[in-house]
């Protein structure tokens, strides 16, 4: 009974990370320059039967709540990422419209860790006194292990989780992707296949982050790659042209955003205004819509990496996203990232596995 009670658990999470989206809450002046006008694609009606969806009305309200949660850096100097708790509030928001979970409501709990490792204890310790009955992409960015062994004891499960080295081995962490980690050590390989072997890393200035260069040597090395750049970004920064400047110093053929999107923006904007030849490998979880759209001439010279494909039709990704459930986010700041993992869900197991049980 624990066991089926997990895994229900387990994909009602699912569903509300369909509905989810990742990248920085923080604005801060960083719009990229060279076009985008910023605006979503109108909205379409949704034929939720057509995708094996469902649309059964406004939620219980005098039900018992199904309390789900998340935890991470709202904002600080280093990074922000107050968004994915804003995501998962608004996923709950268009779910609860149709039915929410089985007719309950859901309610989210959302914790800022301060990118503390004390705090991110506490958030931890926080959830489980509210009573969730799990995580939903919980990004923890300060004592990783803390917090993996607090949730481990709670018995808590983490769907979509950031996994770290301390979530490898945890029977309760359900990833549905590389995570950043794993995206971000993959980013090498995609310079790689440019023929481009001196890489610089552009990166957090996160005490965890400093290990990514011995990492990515252990693991490239013997396909030629070398990272005689490895840079971090120091809280506070305003000259983001001196990493662009760097890496053609350092005579790097491209250079990989290991950051938020707020400096991943800066920097891309540093390299549109010094006019670089560099080739730039980040991952499409660190931008938003507009951020993409406005990056002009210059997205000719990044490489994006994505955990799910952007265009399955042919058509513009972002109307796709109009087409599913997560739609439900509209918050301006929403990124494609977590749009997109509802391309992986099988929807209708959603439906007829906790909907119908």
């Amino acid at each position: 009974m624990r066991l089926r009670s997990t895994w229900l658990i387990v994909i009602v999470a699912l569903a509300l990370v369909a509905g989810a989206c990742g990248g920085s809450d923080d604005d801060d002046g960083a719009s990229p320059g060279g076009g985008g006008d910023g605006t979503q694609p109108p909205a379409q009606e949704i034929d939720y039967e057509a995708i094996g969806l469902w649309d059964d009305g406004p939620c219980d309200e005098s039900k018992a709540p199904l309390v789900v949660g998340t935890s991470t850096v709202f904002e600080s100097p280093v990074i922000s990422l107050g968004d994915l708790a804003i995501a998962l509030e608004a996923a709950a928001v268009a779910f609860n419209a149709r039915g929410g979970a089985n007719g309950s409501c859901i309610e989210v709990h959302t914790c800022d860790d301060g990118a503390n490792v004390d705090q991110s204890l506490a958030c931890a310790r926080e959830l489980d006194e509210a009573g969730i009955v799990a995580t939903i992409n919980d990004t923890t960015t300060a004592g990783n292990d803390v917090v993996a062994a607090a949730h481990t004891d709670a018995g808590i499960p983490r769907v979509a989780t950031n996994v770290s080295p301390s979530d490898w081995g945890a029977a309760n962490a359900y990833p549905l992707d590389a995570s950043s980690t794993g995206s971000t050590v993959l980013m090498p390989q995609a310079l790689l296949a440019q023929d481009i072997t001196d890489i610089g890393i552009i990166r957090a200035d996160l005490a965890q982050a400093s290990a990514l260069k011995g990492i990515l040597e252990s693991m490239y090395g013997d396909d030629g790659a070398t990272f005689p750049m490895d840079a971090a970004v120091p809280p506070g920064t305003t000259d983001y042209t001196q990493f662009i400047l760097k890496a053609d110093d350092e005579g790097v053929g491209g250079v990989m955003l290991a950051v938020g999107e707020q400096e991943a923006i800066q920097v891309v904007n540093a390299a549109q205004q010094l006019g670089t030849d560099l080739t730039i490998a980040a991952t499409l979880g660190t931008f938003h819509y507009e951020s993409v759209a406005g990056f002009g001439d210059l997205a000719e010279q990044m490489l994006f990496l994505s955990s799910f494909p952007l265009d399955v039709d042919g058509g513009d990704p972002r109307s796709q996203v109009d087409q599913y459930p997560g739609r439900g986010c509209a918050h301006p700041r929403c990124g494609p990232r977590d749009h997109h993992r509802c391309i992986l869900v099988p929807q209708h197991v959603v439906h007829r596995a906790y909907l119908r049980w």
